[in-house]
């Protein structure tokens, strides 16, 4: 299936081909940010008909430049739960 996708202001960009998606890193400042981020993100791929498998998706918190472990697994919304980055794991 084709889907033509129009970019936001100030681009208008009309985007005609199919898009894959092999890696996406979100960052943000909070986790109250990042659920935003990441709900507006899931948003828009379901708008060009993508799909996010939160299974295989993780993460992690760092403050002032070390790991937080004291976070646990972040839900993004009533049927998906991001799993969180456990030491080692990459």
């Amino acid at each position: 299936m084709r889907v033509n996708y129009r970019l936001s202001k100030p681009d208008s960009t009309k985007i005609t081909d199919l898009l894959y998606i092999d890696e996406l890193k979100v960052f943000a400042a909070s986790e109250n940010n990042l659920a935003t981020v990441l709900k507006s993100t899931k948003l828009a791929m379901r708008d060009v008909e993508m799909e996010c498998n939160e299974k295989k998706c993780s993460m992690t918190h760092i403050k002032r430049g070390a790991l937080d472990q004291s976070t646990g697994d972040m839900k993004v919304d009533e049927t998906a739960v991001i799993a969180k980055l456990k030491t080692g794991e990459h």
